[in-house]
């Protein structure tokens, strides 16, 4: 009897689990169709425990906010309108019935300012005269951490030096942050000649005998080919002990005060710059003199023109100093050579092409002075500002050797001393045999 008891039970309870499982069925065919939509507003917040983001979960047109699950960054929440005091970002996601929705982020920003400050806000257009910039969160210097911007581009320098007249809009950004703008304005150097283009002259002392020459002869030749402004800068060979050497040449060798090679001055200063056969390290150290030299004001600017030679291998060389400057100033031109042969010394072995070696470029092979600063262009040299002095001088070729003079130009540099001083370079341009160079303006990134 007791067993037929229990199969009566299991009969009639039978119906009973059929209607529950039908009812669960439709239940999820109820949904299936539908999307469940995390929406949280605003998704930006101050992170000072008060600004508030509020949570709402829909599954088609029924609010499940409070039923449905909820995670923010991996973990389960209770809440439903999140405020914070940690700045970050958090990413939030629900679930519901099986459905999980779109993963929605809200970002918490510091409750403190950030404050950019910028001192001065106007600077002389010189590459001198400096902009300091300072980004504060509240109290903490985030200088370094903060992003910031100028003209909308992204700039790494926390000094702001330019050459280049205008007006600069900076702000900076960090950790959701925005600072407010600052324009810096950079107006003409009265004491600065703008409007000349300005170069630097580098001598490359060197010589066929010299076995460790070769290293400052590629890091040139990679500066050339590689510099996006190449063009700042002139260079000579002053040859010294081999078949190139000449009076010229050996003069600048003594005025610099070469004491080994090889070496590569700036400006006939004693001022060396690194070689290196890391060539590409050597270019870096190239640019770099060169930048600290177009930093010293340009106190003239040059136009000339440069004849054929004559005859008897003269060339002319006229022109125009524009002065700037009150100071003593002196003019002086060198016929330079390429694609001259000589067996250059290697101690590089194959990690330099020796045929490219043997080709010798820039020499020095003649100048109208035997002094390497020039000619006074008037008695004494003093030339007042304003003012645009004519030059005339002559470069003797009948006893340089010269190969072909196609493969030849004329390197004009104006020397300038300051208050008594000694002559440096102050400007210097190049110019093919027969050719002219216009009085320049310079060229700005």
């Amino acid at each position: 009897m007791k067993y037929l008891y229990r199969l009566l039970f299991a009969l009639m309870a039978l119906p009973l689990a059929v209607a529950c499982g039908d009812d669960e069925n439709d239940d999820f065919e109820e949904i299936a169709g539908l999307d469940l939509e995390l929406s949280i507003s605003p998704n930006h917040i101050i992170a000072n425990g008060r600004d508030t983001a509020y949570i709402k979960v829909m599954l088609g047109e029924e609010d499940v906010t409070e039923v449905a699950s909820l995670m923010v960054n991996e973990s389960k929440t209770d809440v439903r309108k999140f405020v914070t005091t940690k700045a970050g970002t958090y990413e939030f996601y629900a679930t519901y019935k099986g459905k999980v929705s779109k993963k929605v982020k809200v970002t918490a920003s510091d409750d403190r300012q950030l404050e950019l400050s910028i001192t001065p806000t106007e600077i002389k257009a010189n590459g001198i005269d400096t902009a300091y910039i300072k980004v504060m969160l509240g109290e903490e210097d985030v200088t370094e951490k903060a992003t910031v911007k100028m003209n909308e581009s992204l700039t790494d320098v926390r000094k702001f030096v330019t050459t280049k007249e205008g007006a600069y809009v900076f702000y900076a950004v960090y950790k959701g942050l925005v600072s407010q703008k600052i324009t810096v304005t950079a107006v003409q150097d009265g004491n600065r000649i703008m409007e000349y283009r300005h170069r630097v002259l580098m001598v490359q002392h060197t010589g066929t005998w010299c076995a460790w020459c070769p290293r400052a002869t590629m890091d040139i030749y990679t500066f050339t080919q590689t510099d996006a402004d190449a063009d700042d800068v002139v260079f000579i060979a002053a040859h010294y002990g081999d078949v190139f050497d000449n009076a010229y040449s050996s003069a600048i060798t003594s005025t610099v005060g070469v004491d080994g090679f090889p070496a590569i001055s700036v400006n006939l200063k004693n001022t060396k710059v690194t070689t290196t056969a890391d060539l590409e390290q050597g270019a870096k150290y190239i640019r770099a003199a060169a930048n600290t030299a177009l930093r010293t004001e340009a106190h003239a600017g040059i136009e000339a023109q440069v004849s054929q030679p004559d005859a008897s291998g003269n060339i002319a060389v006229t022109g125009n100093l524009y002065v700037n400057t009150s100071a003593r100033y002196r003019i002086m031109a060198w016929l330079v050579e390429d694609n001259l042969y000589a067996r250059q010394n290697n101690n590089y072995g194959g990690s330099f092409n020796q045929e490219f070696l043997n080709n010798h470029n820039n020499v020095v092979r003649a100048g109208s002075s035997s002094t390497p600063q020039g000619d006074f262009l008037v008695s004494g040299g003093q030339l007042l500002e304003g003012s645009h002095v004519p030059f005339y001088c002559t470069i003797r070729t009948a006893e340089a050797g010269i190969k072909d003079f196609n493969n030849c130009r004329v390197v004009v540099a104006a020397t300038y001393s300051g208050n008594g001083g000694p002559f440096y370079v102050d400007n210097v341009i190049q110019c093919q045999l027969g050719g002219k160079v216009d009085l320049e303006k310079p060229v700005y990134e």
